[in-house]
Parts: C-alpha cells; sequence; structure tokens
C-alpha cells in the first residue's frame, strides 16, 4: 500500500464516521471501487443500473441471488430501445440503435427511422436531396453546371451546397424561410443575386442525379 493510500486510511480512521464510510475508503484504499461507492453497492442489492441509462436505453435489471441471507444481484445493463421509440434531443426525433436521431436532418434516418440518403445526398427537411460538386463558395448565379444547364448550386438556408433545377422567373417564385415549407424533394434556396428585387429565397426541385460539369 503506497504512502497515499495510508495517509487516507489514518485520516478516516481518526474522524468520526460510521462503519460504512469506514469500510468504502477502505475498500479504496485496497482498489475495490465495487465496495467504495455506495451507488455501486445499492445496484448490487438491487440490480439496478449504474449510471442510469440514456434516454434511448432502457435498463435490464441484472439476476439477483441469496447467500447467507443476504441478497447480491449483478448490475443492470443498458439495453437500445425499439428503433423509432419517441425521444426529446431534436423536434420529431426517434430512438435509432440507443441514440435520439434527428430525422429531419439525419443522412443514416432521413425521414424516418432506417431511410439512408445515398453517399451523394444529403437530409434536407426529412428528404434526401442531392448534394452538389460544386465549390463551396459557388453562388446560384451566375452558378455552375451540374449536368445540364438549368441544374445549377445553390446556398440551402440549412447551410447545404445543393444542387437545384434553376429555371425560373423571379416575378413567379414564392418566397421561403427555411426547407421544411417547401415540398418533398424541394430545397429553400437564396436567389438573391438573381431576383435582386426579391426574394431572396425560394423553394426550388433537386436535380436528378447531379455530375460535376
Amino acid at each position: 500500500m503506497d504512502a497515499g493510500r495510508v495517509d487516507a486510511l489514518s485520516r478516516a480512521l481518526a474522524a468520526p464516521g460510521s462503519r460504512r464510510a469506514l469500510a468504502a475508503t477502505f475498500a479504496g484504499s485496497l482498489g475495490l471501487p465495487g465496495l467504495a461507492h455506495p451507488e455501486d453497492a445499492g445496484a448490487a442489492k438491487s440490480g439496478k443500473c449504474k449510471p442510469k441509462c440514456g434516454e434511448c436505453e432502457k435498463c435490464k435489471k441484472g439476476d439477483c441471488d441469496k447467500k447467507d441471507g443476504k441478497k447480491f444481484c449483478k448490475k443492470g445493463t443498458c439495453k437500445p430501445k425499439s428503433a423509432g421509440t419517441p425521444c426529446t434531443a431534436f423536434a420529431r426525433s426517434a430512438c435509432q440503435n440507443g441514440t435520439c436521431v434527428d430525422p429531419a436532418a439525419d443522412e443514416g434516418n432521413c425521414g424516418s427511422v432506417g431511410t439512408a440518403c445515398g453517399p451523394s445526398q444529403v437530409c434536407q427537411a426529412g428528404s434526401c436531396f442531392p448534394r452538389s460538386t460544386c465549390p463551396a463558395t459557388t453562388q446560384l448565379c451566375p452558378g455552375i453546371a451540374c449536368g445540364t444547364p438549368e441544374c445549377k448550386c445553390g446556398l440551402s438556408t440549412e447551410g447545404n451546397i445543393v444542387c437545384v433545377s434553376a429555371n425560373f422567373l423571379c416575378s413567379a417564385i414564392p418566397p421561403c424561410t427555411t426547407s421544411a415549407s417547401c415540398a418533398a424533394g424541394e430545397a429553400c434556396v437564396e436567389v438573391g443575386a438573381c431576383c435582386p428585387e426579391g426574394p431572396t429565397h425560394t423553394c426550388l426541385p433537386g436535380c436528378t442525379s447531379p455530375t460535376a460539369a
């Protein structure tokens, strides 16, 4: 036993305290954390999970046995809740593999748990949307073609650089503030450079399988 542990044990012996506190200190000196922490001792008697499980997990209590009139339990194990169980980390979020995911922006769970976007797509307001292959600094106007003359790079309100069909008239497009207000497969994209008199953003449909021009 090193000098630090001896000092800790000496102080515990000198100070007034319960036998439980003294036992915990002694156990810690011997490197027995299971006896040193009251919460672990409680779990050993109840089979509960310590620390508590996360929002998307449930506790499977440990098996218990009796020996010499005393109850001994294995510590519980946290198990993932069923996929799709509601959780609170995001709006309309759900559990997946023990983690709370955001179906509005998670490429692996876009729109619903288990629905994955392709490698060249981003999740925009719950819909898989083509990801731009253009430089991140590119604006819609003048833009760079991504497969067809009408398909150009644009910056969505969610900060994604996406390829959109940019064949429109400024006087005939409605404004938008987020992609959540657009139809499925559309993104709210900045068009202020094209439309100096407004609107600054409008909903535009994504290009099909965009490729770099």
